[in-house]
């Protein structure tokens, strides 16, 4: 319940998550050097209206910004990178975020995004272009018409997937025996 204090952490929970930080952190500093950047923005908030209404925030972990104006934004994942067959799935955040930096006040699209994958030392880099944010905004209208339309014939069709591995209703759902 809210406001009710969390049971800590049994030891060796706790011991191997430090263990995993400790290695990521290696992983990060080998990747690259922190002190030499000077990033113009961390963990920046980032809304825009996009089609449709759609209202799309985000927090972008790093935005650079180059004295002639190219940005880059860049997002740090504990995971390992994937396979080139879902690199444009993993970019998708990204562009959303490069979405809502180009429709915002400033307006400015993205030069280079940045994905730094930590579990494996990885770096996926892209360059959007305006074609490229009207395709992730079509594909944003069309996600959020999907959405409504589920959410009026109240049809939530469960998949399985390794997600379901994280998921609090596993025990519920239909995929898994639930009801």
């Amino acid at each position: 319940l809210a406001g009710e204090p969390l049971e800590p952490a049994p030891p060796e929970v706790l011991e191997r998550f430090l263990q995993q930080a400790e290695q990521r952190l290696a992983v990060y500093f080998e990747m690259e050097d922190p002190t030499s950047l000077e990033p113009a923005e961390r963990e920046l908030l980032v809304r825009a209206e996009v089609a449709g209404g759609l209202q799309l925030r985000g927090y972008v972990d790093r935005l650079d910004r180059a004295p002639d104006g190219r940005t880059r934004v860049v997002d740090y994942t504990t995971g390992r990178s994937p396979s080139e067959f879902f690199e444009q799935q993993a970019m998708f955040q990204l562009r959303c975020y490069a979405l809502a930096l180009s429709r915002d006040d400033e307006g400015v699209t993205p030069t280079v995004l940045q994905l730094l994958y930590l579990g494996d030392g990885q770096t996926l880099r892209y360059r959007p272009d305006e074609a490229d944010l009207r395709a992730t905004e079509r594909k944003l209208a069309a996600l959020w018409q999907a959405i409504l339309r589920a959410y009026e014939r109240d049809d939530w069709r469960p998949r399985k997937s390794k997600l379901c591995d994280y998921c609090s209703f596993k025990a519920y759902c239909p995929e898994w025996g639930g009801t």
